[in-house]
């Protein structure tokens, strides 16, 4: 199977032929570009029927055959690169959840030059949460309590997911070798644990990595930083990385405290994403900021001091949202042994729902 189509030919003028680009013996027609991030672009494409969906490409300057993520002291940001890939291609065929993005196909491509473009077919959808917040902030609305318990319920329930996701035959990417993992503080006990649970945290959650269904249902994307949930630092070096590689894949505003400052001896978990679903609905209810992003604009605070301390201001515009209000501070307890769960919320937010 061949590549060879250059993606730059789509900037050429209209009297180009359109260009094609095929992924497991399937032509897909290039129409346009959607975005683009550090290694990553995402193209709209349409298949010979009419269907479209959005293609996926990350370049890997110099890519690795291994699947086992690894983490060296040297300047590892290729290779890193095309494992973080290889990771989002597995996590997105782990779920069976329609609250999380599946993917249709993918291929990797080996190039002359020795690195690898990996190409990922994923269903298209029109709009993000972020864009359906400033959608609402260009008309001056607001989202209504019934709108954001809606969403809110929908992404809690693809945590709910990721949190209770069971140990795979195939071991995750993204998991430490062996002896990393007895570092880290993962179980090594009896062989009933190796089919227990393992939580897998999405660790990026944000309302751009949420898109929005054509009924409205929230759907979590962009999952390669989606990782084995719980560890724990054994040494300044282990805390250390994975505070870098959380610097690398989150967003600072909808980072967990815990991953801002990783201590030694102090255990990560999935709450991490229900501080980032906090700050998610605080969004929601206020213009598409998080509580700690809308800080540093209106008085120019200190992010990270902010975080660690937890402070929030719930500006006076929304009277009816005490309820939400109130949810918003038990996901962004800064102790993750006093935030709660994700089943937690799901639960209150039904409560508050049942009462409308």
């Amino acid at each position: 199977m061949s590549f060879l189509t250059q993606l730059f030919t789509c900037c050429l003028p209209s009297s180009y032929t359109v260009p094609l680009i095929t992924i497991n013996n399937n032509s897909y027609k290039i129409i346009k570009l959607l975005g683009e991030g550090g290694f990553s672009y995402v193209y709209l494409v349409q298949s010979p029927n009419g269907s479209q969906y959005a293609l996926k490409k990350i370049h890997a300057q110099f890519g690795n055959a291994g699947t086992t993520f690894v983490v060296d002291e040297e300047d590892d940001t290729d290779t890193d690169t095309y494992q973080q890939a290889m990771n989002e291609i597995y996590n997105y065929s782990e779920f069976q959840s329609p609250y999380i993005m599946k993917t249709i196909a993918h291929s990797v491509v080996q190039n002359p030059d020795g690195s690898k473009d990996v190409y990922i077919l994923l269903p298209f959808f029109e709009q993000s949460l972020h864009d359906i917040i400033s959608g609402k902030v260009l008309n001056g609305e607001k989202m209504t309590k019934t709108e954001i318990l809606k969403i809110t319920i929908g992404i809690a329930r693809g945590l709910q997911v990721m949190h209770k996701h069971q140990k795979s035959r195939n071991p995750h990417p993204a998991a430490q070798p062996a002896d990393q993992q007895t570092l880290l503080g993962a179980s090594e006990d009896t062989e009933l644990q190796s089919f227990d649970l393992q939580p897998l945290a999405h660790r990026d959650l944000k309302p751009a990595n949420v898109m929005l269904s054509q009924t409205g249902l929230p759907v979590l994307v962009d999952l390669g930083s989606t990782q084995p949930a719980r560890s724990t630092p054994q040494t300044k070096h282990q805390a250390l990385q994975i505070q870098e590689q959380a610097a690398q894949q989150s967003t600072i505003y909808y980072r967990a405290p815990e991953l801002l400052e990783v201590a030694v001896g102090e255990p990560i978990s999935e709450k991490t994403d229900v501080w980032s679903l906090g700050c998610v609905v605080f969004a929601m209810m206020y213009g598409g900021l998080s509580p700690f992003e809308k800080m540093e604009m209106e008085q120019g605070g200190n992010v990270n001091m902010a975080i660690s301390m937890g402070e929030i201001r719930f500006p006076s515009t929304r009277a009816d949202m005490e309820d939400l209000q109130d949810l918003i501070r038990q996901c962004l307890a800064v102790n993750p042994q006093e935030r709660i769960g994700v089943d937690e919320v799901i639960t209150v937010c039904l409560e508050i729902q049942s009462s409308l």
